[in-house]
């Protein structure tokens, strides 16, 4: 595989990995691998230039993450969907077991599933923090 230093503009070059977009790489988690491939290749970047100061995943189940616990430097954090309608917590309670920050990418909800002002859990919210409705979520 080949990989450049050059955090200005590279691209990993490989058959499981899309180009890079705004300064991310997309890897396809569904080939274990060729995702630990990638991943070696990210923490080399990682401890061989000073322009990557973290790496982390996005929309990995516990499935997705097991396998990169075992390397040298597991991810940092994992973006995942979290919000009233959808809390996660299987995967919040697994990330957290293993240190890996879990960050909200809809903690308004998505898919037609906004919190609106009135309703049960983040009225909730509002009340406990004396705040907006939404305020609380974010």
């Amino acid at each position: 595989m080949a990989a450049s230093n050059d955090a200005r503009g590279s691209t990993l070059e490989s058959g499981f990995l899309a180009a890079e977009t705004g300064g991310r790489y997309i890897l396809k988690p569904d080939q274990p691998a060729a995702l630990l491939a990638a991943w070696e290749t990210m923490i080399s970047l990682l401890t061989t230039t000073t322009k990557v100061k973290a790496i982390g995943v996005s929309n990995f189940s516990t499935t997705h993450l097991k396998p990169l616990l075992h390397t040298s430097h597991p991810p940092m954090i994992n973006q995942i969907e979290i919000h009233p309608y959808f809390p996660n917590t299987h995967l919040i309670s697994f990330c957290a077991q293993h240190k890996i920050q879990a960050v909200a990418y809809s903690p308004l909800g998505s898919q037609g599933q906004t919190v609106r002002q009135g309703q049960t859990v983040a009225t909730n919210l509002r009340l406990k923090h004396h705040d907006t409705t939404t305020r609380p979520l974010l």
